[in-house]
C-alpha cells in the first residue's frame, strides 16, 4: 500500500488516470485507482511532537486494505448548471441581472456571475424540473399558489410548488420561459 507521504506523483500516475467506484462492505463506496488498484483513503499518522505528546495528522492517500477509512459517501447530483438572467430593463442598464441565492436562501438580483448565481435544473419527470441553488444546494426555488416566488428547503414545499416547466421563448424572443406548475404562471 502507499500512504500520502509516498503516494505516486502525478507524473507517475499519468495524465489519463482512471477511477472506479465500487460498493464498500462498510457502507458507501471505494474510489479505486484502476492503474494502481488502490483506494483513496483517510490516512492517519501518529507521531510525537518532541515534548512527549502524541499528535495525529489525517491526510488523504492511497491504501489497498479495503478498510472503513477507504469508504466514502458519494452523492450523485445531476442537472444542467446555468445562470437565470433577464435582459436590461431599460436603455440605461448596460448588463443583464441574474437571480442569486444567499447563504440564508434569500433571492435577489445582481449583475454578478459567480457561484451564488448558478442554478441546477434537475429533471423530475413528466417535463418538470426542480431549480436548485448550486452553491446552497439545500435551497430550491418555490412558487406558492398565489404566485409568490421564494426559496424553500428541499422536500419542504407543498406538492407542485417546487416544480417548474421550461419552454422555448415565443418567436421574436430569446431564451426560455420558466413556468410554475403550482400556479401555472
Amino acid at each position: 500500500s502507499a500512504l500520502a507521504d509516498n503516494t505516486p506523483s502525478k507524473s507517475q500516475l499519468g495524465d489519463a488516470e482512471q477511477w472506479l467506484l465500487m460498493r464498500s462492505p462498510h457502507g458507501g463506496h471505494f474510489l479505486v485507482s484502476i492503474k494502481n488498484e488502490l483506494n483513496v483513503a483517510i490516512c492517519s499518522h501518529t507521531t510525537n511532537d518532541g515534548e512527549g505528546r502524541r499528535v495525529t495528522n489525517n491526510t488523504v492517500g492511497l491504501l489497498g486494505t479495503n478498510s472503513v477509512e477507504e469508504s466514502w459517501d458519494v452523492e450523485f447530483v445531476s442537472g444542467e448548471l446555468c445562470f437565470m438572467s433577464s435582459p436590461p430593463s431599460n436603455s440605461s442598464e448596460e448588463t443583464s441581472k441574474q437571480i442569486r441565492c444567499d447563504l440564508m436562501g434569500k433571492l435577489s438580483l445582481t449583475t454578478d456571475k459567480r457561484g451564488w448565481e448558478v442554478w441546477r435544473f434537475v429533471e423530475m419527470g413528466g417535463g418538470k424540473v426542480r431549480i436548485v441553488s448550486w452553491m446552497h444546494s439545500q435551497f430550491c426555488i418555490s412558487c406558492n399558489h398565489e404566485g409568490k416566488v421564494s426559496t424553500i428547503g428541499i422536500g419542504k414545499a407543498e406538492e407542485g410548488c417546487d416544480e417548474w416547466t421550461v419552454e422555448k421563448a415565443p418567436e421574436g424572443h430569446e431564451g426560455v420561459v420558466i413556468k410554475s406548475v403550482a400556479c401555472a404562471k
